[in-house]
């Protein structure tokens, strides 16, 4: 069937290299969880750009949103961009937020690029925790950097 006919179906969210398409959760989650994620797919991979309020809850809606969207892509390599506004987590809170976003994407990503500006050292800890959860992550601060690790031959290997 013809792509242009009226009877076909075509997912506006298609895997075309460079289509930007958007996720709002702010209209359907409590005040609390506040968050958008834009979608912008690249032939290897997908770039997701997270904004709104950090906290614990938004990372873990928008961490399993993501998971779901790689999924149903079947896109296993992610550059998150997180552009969550607020105070930081806490190490506890990382640990925390982390071991359990590892929990439920185990086994699924080939190699996951999160990129934080505002992280700083806690970086080390966030990568720490979810590589010893079987999670193949790299942490950076650079967007740049991260897209280099996430498309090199062998993503697994620790970055600098």
């Amino acid at each position: 069937m013809n792509a242009n006919t009226p009877n076909s179906r075509r997912d506006s969210r298609s895997n075309h290299p460079d289509e930007i398409y958007s996720e709002t959760a702010a209209t359907l989650q409590p005040t609390n969880m506040t968050y958008d994620v834009r979608y912008v797919r690249r032939s290897d991979y997908i770039h997701a750009i997270v904004t709104g309020k950090n906290s614990r809850e938004n990372f873990l809606r928008y961490t399993d949103d993501v998971l779901g969207e790689c999924q149903r892509t079947q896109c296993r390599r992610i550059l998150i961009e997180d552009k969550l506004a607020g105070p930081r987590m806490s190490e506890f809170e990382i640990f925390l937020v982390v071991t359990e976003a590892s929990r439920r994407s185990l086994g699924f990503y080939d190699a996951l690029a999160f990129v934080d500006e505002q992280i700083g050292e806690a970086r080390y800890f966030a990568e720490t925790v979810a590589v010893n959860r079987g999670i193949p992550i790299a942490v950076i601060q650079d967007v740049a950097q991260a897209e280099q690790w996430l498309l090199s031959p062998d993503p697994s290997a620790r970055h600098e």
